[in-house]
């Protein structure tokens, strides 16, 4: 699948942050960008607490999560938050802060699951729209990946039980049935397999 497809939804993006003009200059920018032909559907929090209720009810492609709300690390324990106690490690995290003495870079990084960091002095339209791209690739290729796996895994069981029954079966069928509901599976396996993929 490349960046050019008609038929996909659009992405979700969760943005938090304290500071609602972040939230409107962060749509203006972020305005028009699309990935596979699905553009961006924003929601919004205002401070973890909030962000935390939305996370647990939907899966986002994309969280831009501010460091610094009800307190210091508000977005950090966030990020502990998704990935930790939710278990979700498909959603691309980027942590932005316009503290950066609060939240160092690269102590950040390494000890945070997190995608990307912003300096929000530092940050430029074109570096926010880059850094959103490549996340939305990155999360693109891991749900594909997901669901290939998970077609791969229904034909597994369904190979499991067609054995199964055949090796319950008081009369046997004949090797024609057999070979015929064999190579059905197999057939559904294969073009499950090469069936196209984010890029």
């Amino acid at each position: 699948m490349n960046d050019t497809a008609a038929d996909q939804a659009p992405w979700p993006v969760l943005i938090v942050d304290d500071d609602p003009d972040m939230h409107a200059v962060t749509e203006l920018i972020l305005d028009g960008v699309q990935f596979c032909g699905g553009g961006l559907q924003f929601a919004h929090a205002h401070s973890a607490a909030e962000a935390k209720t939305l996370l647990a009810g939907q899966c986002f492609a994309l969280a831009l999560f501010d460091v610094v709300m009800e307190t210091d690390n508000a977005g950090l324990e966030l990020v502990r938050y998704l990935r930790q106690d939710l278990g979700e490690d498909r959603t691309r995290i980027i942590i932005r802060t316009g503290q950066a003495g609060t939240a160092p870079e690269w102590l950040t990084v390494t000890q945070y699951d997190i995608n990307g960091y912003e300096d929000k002095s530092m940050a430029t339209a074109q570096r926010l729209r880059t850094a959103v791209l490549t996340a939305l690739r990155t999360y693109g290729q891991i749900a594909a990946l997901a669901e290939a796996n998970a077609r791969i895994a229904r034909h597994v069981a369904g190979m499991k039980a067609l054995i199964t029954t055949l090796a319950e079966a008081d009369a046997a069928p004949s090797t024609a049935v057999v070979n015929a509901e064999v190579l059905e599976q197999l057939e559904a396996l294969v073009a499950d397999t090469a069936a196209p993929q984010v890029s």
